[in-house]
């Protein structure tokens, strides 16, 4: 699928929201849209919490960006942990509103010609409902998780009550008035409005971007790691949960005694209390064939830990059938991956050729997949084509590009 190609036109006052840093909210999504932002000659502003300043990746959005970044304060929400669906409407209410406060309090000076939302999944049942919180100013805003349409196209399930989804999507939030674009990373989204010319006309693919330049050979980075010679290195990237299955990839690891498991990134709560009584995990750290680097990982760490690895761990559980950032890193890096079979993650790995796929709740098959992989590892350097070509349409610059695509041309077009 090609890329939109950037918009030209007069330059824009463009306030982004976003209220969460971790992961990849503000680097590299939030990075990469505002310097794609201000090389198009717009002004450009956040929107964001106090929450969001305070985390790690902050202080780099903002030594990378400079000083030329206005920053604007929204109120911090309590967290919601309840899965249950009016918890979810809780959840969207509580942003909505604190987004809507936050937009409120800009002075006339500071209001912009367009707001651009990096996580519109975070309000968008809100806004079908109750309107834009942007007053007048026309907005755009990015999907990241969007499912709506996925049992239509076997990806997986659609969530709860995915026609009343689709509904509110297509008939009561795409035709709001001064809602510009809705784009997402998923490009399934676009293919399922594909005969729908209304749907179409506001729909943008912006593709998840990961980009991974190593700067150490495999053994320095592993040297630096300290992880001993000899050793094959199985990565698991960026925040860890139950969703990505590590428990299972931990079980395998134990029957593959060259085998080292890299977790780089820090744990949701419970699961890193999970983890501190799984027995496996407890011989393999004693066994020294299990790292964990327990922090967030800035851009350096990044590109060591995959220049380290032989092989990225994406066989993640059969709940989550979404995309993942690190698919696109490992491809990027030159690293193959092993992948569950469903979801985006399986269908994007077969389409583009990426590594290999198991069934994530058979054991046996993923022992077996992952001891094919490692022994395959020599084969699978030799054809990194495929996943040099992925990489390319996952770029950085081709993520910028697509996010300008998702403004108007000036600020009378908007609408």
């Amino acid at each position: 699928m090609k890329t939109a190609k950037t918009p030209s036109g007069p330059s824009l006052r463009v306030l982004f929201v976003e209220p969460q840093a971790g992961g990849h909210h503000f680097n590299p999504y939030l990075l990469n849209a505002i310097r794609a932002s201000q090389s198009a000659g717009h002004t450009v502003s956040l929107l964001t919490s106090q929450s969001a300043l305070s985390h790690p990746a902050a202080a780099l959005l903002q030594a990378q960006v400079g000083a030329a970044l206005e920053v604007h304060l929204m109120p911090d929400t309590a967290p919601i942990h309840s899965a249950r669906w009016l918890a979810l409407l809780a959840r969207q209410y509580a942003a909505y509103q604190a987004i809507k406060r936050g937009f409120q309090s800009l002075s006339s000076n500071q209001r912009p010609d367009f707001v651009f939302v990096m996580c519109f999944d975070a309000i968008d049942r809100c806004v079908a409902l109750l309107g834009s919180p942007f007053a007048g100013a026309a907005f755009s805003g990015l999907f990241i998780g969007a499912k709506f349409h996925w049992p239509a196209l076997a990806i997986g399930p659609g969530g709860r009550a995915p026609w009343i989804q689709r509904f509110f999507f297509r008939h009561r939030l795409l035709p709001t008035r001064t809602l510009h674009s809705l784009a997402s990373i998923d490009a399934t989204l676009l293919r399922y409005f594909e005969a729908d010319a209304v749907a179409s006309a506001k729909l943008r693919f912006v593709p998840d971007p990961g980009e991974v330049q190593l700067k150490l050979s495999r053994e320095d980075a592993r040297a630096l790691l300290g992880i001993k010679s000899g050793k094959q290195v199985v990565l698991v990237y960026g925040l860890l949960s139950a969703r990505k299955n590590i428990q299972t990839l931990l079980r395998a690891a134990l029957h593959t005694p060259t085998l080292c498991v890299l977790l780089a990134g820090q744990a949701e709560p419970e699961f890193a209390a999970e983890l501190a009584l799984d027995k496996n995990f407890l011989q393999l750290q004693e066994a020294k064939r299990l790292l964990w680097l327990n922090a967030y990982i800035d851009s350096q760490q990044e590109q060591t830990v995959f220049a380290a690895a032989d092989l990225v761990w994406l066989c993640y559980a059969n709940s989550f059938c979404g995309q993942s950032a690190v698919l696109v890193q490992a491809a990027s890096a030159g690293r193959p991956v092993l992948a569950c079979e469903h979801g985006l993650i399986g269908l994007t790995v077969r389409k583009h050729g990426l590594g290999l796929c198991a069934a994530a709740d058979d054991e046996i098959q993923i022992q077996a997949t992952l001891q094919q992989a490692l022994a395959q590892d020599a084969d699978l350097a030799a054809s990194a084509a495929p996943r040099r070509a992925f990489a390319q349409t996952r770029s950085f610059a081709e993520f910028g590009a697509a996010i300008l695509a998702c403004l108007p041309k000036s600020a009378g077009s908007a609408n």
